[in-house]
């Protein structure tokens, strides 16, 4: 198509030039010009093998917008979309905790909030939290029986198929709580009581979910209140470019992040990492849910 928007059609080992206000012109290219043409597809093909073009296409889809997911079987607990896209995550408070990048290839759903003590009741039938409320996060939460809720809104819930509740991946909850930052909390590079609860904040109790202002995204809660558990196994980073990381094959203790109302600044950050038995409680962990596709 020129300048004027006429369109002529090409042939193979023709070429076409024009100028503004002058028709195209139709010619026969050299053999020289075709031996280059067929050089540069060559060198696209070879660069482009290792590409999964299926891979790609679902993560421009995911780019999409997305209305937030309700969950009615827990008192409509809502979720946000968190498109696909890449990060550097960490650094963590130790050496085997480098900065590096993370690209997530597929978007996932992450609760608004913490899972609340009422939606907690209202699908397992128990509280086992030491501070009382209804809209208080739900506390003294093992990793096990965190998994067990999910487990129960996967057989509640009229699900789409390759899709699960589940528990987010660090590198997703980090992906979420900078939600597009690169500073020392969503908010900015310093912190005072207003931002979050934490042990400056002198509250020495969990606080209603959402009492402080989301971050960029709509989550709120992500720094402070309660530790979150994450999916993964507790363990050293992966060196280099990650993709979708799971973090460590095994071990003993799995990842929580997000610090809680009695830790310290520090420990608020997104990048730092707690971590405990996932078959034991105390009254600090909680959780929030992810939904998300099954390899």
């Amino acid at each position: 198509m020129d300048a004027d928007q006429l369109a002529t059609p090409v042939e193979t080992a023709k070429k076409a030039g024009t100028r503004k206000g002058v028709p195209a012109k139709l010619e026969d290219m050299s053999a020289n010009e075709q031996a280059k043409v067929k050089q540069a597809v060559e060198q696209v093909k070879g660069a482009s093998a290792s590409i999964d073009l299926n891979r790609l296409a679902n993560t421009v889809d995911g780019y999409d917008p997305k209305p937030n997911y309700i969950v009615k079987s827990a008192l409509g607990m809502e979720l946000i979309w968190c498109p696909p896209g890449a990060f550097i995550m960490g650094p963590g408070p130790w050496k085997e905790e480098p900065a590096h990048p993370v690209i997530l290839t597929k978007g996932f759903y992450l609760g608004k909030y913490e899972v609340t003590q009422e939606q907690y009741e209202k699908v397992i039938g128990t509280n086992p939290s030491k501070f009382k409320g209804n809209k208080l996060p739900v506390e003294t939460i093992s990793w096990d029986t965190a998994v067990a809720f999910c487990d129960e809104l996967n057989r509640k819930e009229r699900i789409p198929r390759s899709w699960e509740f589940a528990l987010p991946t660090e590198a997703q909850w980090e992906y979420a709580c900078r939600a597009g930052t690169t500073t020392a909390y969503s908010w900015g590079d310093n912190i005072i009581p207003q931002h979050a609860n934490y042990n400056e904040s002198g509250i020495n109790k969990t606080v209603e979910v959402g009492s402080y202002k989301p971050n960029p995204w709509g989550f709120f809660d992500m720094h402070g209140n309660v530790w979150e558990w994450c999916l993964d196994w507790f363990g050293p980073y992966s060196p280099g470019l990650a993709v979708d990381p799971m973090g460590a094959p095994n071990g003993i203790q799995r990842v929580m992040k997000g610090g809680s109302w009695e830790g310290s600044a520090e420990g608020l950050g997104p990048s730092f990492r707690g971590y405990y038995y996932p078959n034991s409680s105390r009254y600090f962990p909680g959780f929030r849910v992810a939904f998300k596709q099954v390899d």
